[in-house]
This record gives C-alpha cells, structure tokens and sequence, in this order.
C-alpha cells in the first residue's frame, strides 16, 4: 500500500506466499522480517531461488557424504559425538583441513562430470533409423533415453531446475535474447 511490505501485510498473505514457495519448490518458511520494499522483497525471493537451485543439484553430488566420510568417531547410537566433544579450535582444524579436502575432492569429480557432460552433449547422436510411423518426410527420431525411478520422482524440477520466479524476464531471454530466438520455427507435423 506505501510501497514497502510490512509485518501486517505479510501475515495476511501468508498463505499465498507459502504457496508460491511451495510451487517453486522453496522453503515456505522464509525470513522477510522487517518493513521491504517490493524490490528487496523481490531480491530475497529470487536469492531464496537461487540458493535452492544450487542445493537441488549438490543433493545429487552428496556434499554431506563427503563431510560425513571425514568425521572421525562416533558409534550407531551417537554417530556425532565426536564432533560434539571438539573444542571450537578443533573444530576450526577439522572443518580447514578435513572438510574441505574431502569437499573440493568431491566437487573436482563433479566439475568433470560435468564437463565431459557438456562435451558430450554437444555432440548429441540421432539414431540413424528411427520408427517410421511417428517420422515425417523420412525424417530420423531421436533415440529414446530412460532413467532411473530416481529420476521419475524427483520430476521435472529435479532434471531441469526451478523455473525463474521472475517469469517476464525469464521469457524475455527465452523468446527474444537466446542465440536461436531470430531463427524461424516452424512446427514439422502440421506445415
């Protein structure tokens, strides 16, 4: 109403801004404390966006395994009791030598994971004889690729990401700033 979101606006759209956290796949508890602006409010949001993002592809990296893997002691009961009795310059030592080693060790595999990904990629194969009845013109179809159930629940988002909460200037890019956006389309199946 005076250009800044406070405390009494926000409770009465609790359940509309759970819900748009919810269809993003971001936590429904966000920390917006305080009178903000539109544009912070929007800045905190798309931070939240993005963050989520980043942790969506590292769950599949197992960054926790690596630091787990680290941890020395524990027992099945009490797994981190050894990092429960570490003194904070124990701790320090640890997460500087141990943790990070065993972190970057990990993300130096994933990095080319990626990487040959890209190269591969790139070079995308089409199957040179494709199912006839569902081609056009003799045209090839691609070769079907499946996954795992794992890639079945995790859905849509889990194999391509979040979409972008600021969804104008996400079609902005998509449709008008892309290197094929002044290519012409046109549909093969119904010229």
């Amino acid at each position: 109403k005076d250009g800044a979101v406070d405390a009494d606006e926000r409770a009465k759209t609790s359940g509309l801004l759970n819900a748009l956290h919810m269809e993003y796949g971001l936590r429904t508890v966000v920390a917006f404390e305080g009178a903000l602006t539109y544009e912070a409010f929007e800045a905190r949001h798309v931070r939240e966006w993005e963050v989520t993002r980043k942790e969506q592809a590292l769950a599949g990296v197992n960054v926790l395994r690596a630091v787990a893997e680290q941890l020395p002691g524990g027992s099945p009961e009490t797994p981190l009791s050894q990092l429960e009795g570490m003194s904070q310059e124990e701790l320090l030592r640890f997460c500087r030598r141990s943790v990070t080693a065993g972190v970057e060790a990990l993300l130096r595999q994933h990095q080319e994971i990626l990487r040959e990904g890209r190269r591969q990629g790139d070079g995308d194969k089409i199957a040179e004889q494709g199912n006839s009845k569902f081609a056009q013109g003799g045209e090839v179809l691609r070769e079907a690729k499946f996954g795992k159930m794992e890639d079945f629940t995790t859905g849509l988002v889990g194999k391509i990401g979040l979409p972008d909460p600021r969804l104008m200037d996400a079609m902005m890019r998509e449709h008008c700033m892309r290197g094929d956006s002044k290519v012409a389309f046109s549909p093969g199946n119904y010229d």
